[in-house]
């Protein structure tokens, strides 16, 4: 009987996952989400930048590295992990960072985070994730994972050039860095 509970267990966190993934392509699953679990994360009034991503692409970095470059609190839209929020951000003109990290190196990680969910499972949300989110490209500030790891400030300065705002930049040293990190942890 308790293999029955566990076999049930993994199949449901596999569905969950699934049905979320396919979710996370509508526009309904940001206002949702923004009721429900994630009122601080999700695009609202006052929103002043987006940093987004499939899961392990750096987003909790990034996050937090963005707003400690920051002189004074700004309000960032984040964690979802939705195209859906992706483009509500192009649609209400609130400038974004899309973060993209490698296949095999995003699926890997969050397969093993997600761990009993099938890797074809995972690989199947980051191949929707990111063809929901290729209309918008081009108007989006791409953060690949290995600048974003090793210098964030280009991306910032990249969004300030695209989109004539006029964030901080983060220098990316090993003081700010380790606070980074400190704060994850």
């Amino acid at each position: 009987m308790i293999g029955l509970r566990a076999d049930f267990g993994r199949v449901a966190h596999s569905v969950r996952y699934a049905a979320r993934s396919r979710l996370s392509t509508t526009s309904g699953y940001v206002a949702l989400a923004g009721r429900i679990k994630h009122t601080e994360e999700a695009i609202r009034d006052g929103t002043e930048v987006l940093i987004d991503g499939f899961p392990r692409c750096a987003n909790t970095f990034a996050t937090i590295a963005f707003q400690l470059a920051q002189r004074e609190p700004v309000r960032i839209a984040h964690h979802l992990h939705a195209p859906a929020h992706l483009a509500a951000a192009v649609h209400a003109g609130i400038p974004a960072i899309l973060l993209v990290r490698d296949p095999i190196s995003a699926v890997s990680s969050e397969a093993i985070r997600e761990r009993p969910i099938r890797v074809d499972t995972v690989l199947s949300a980051y191949g929707r994730f990111y063809e929901h989110v290729l209309p918008y490209l081009d108007r989006l500030t791409v953060g690949e994972f290995g600048v974003v790891t090793t210098g964030f400030g280009r991306v910032i300065e990249a969004l300030n050039e695209r989109c004539g705002t006029k964030f901080d930049s983060f220098d990316h040293n090993q003081q700010d860095v380790q606070l980074v990190f400190a704060l994850i942890d």
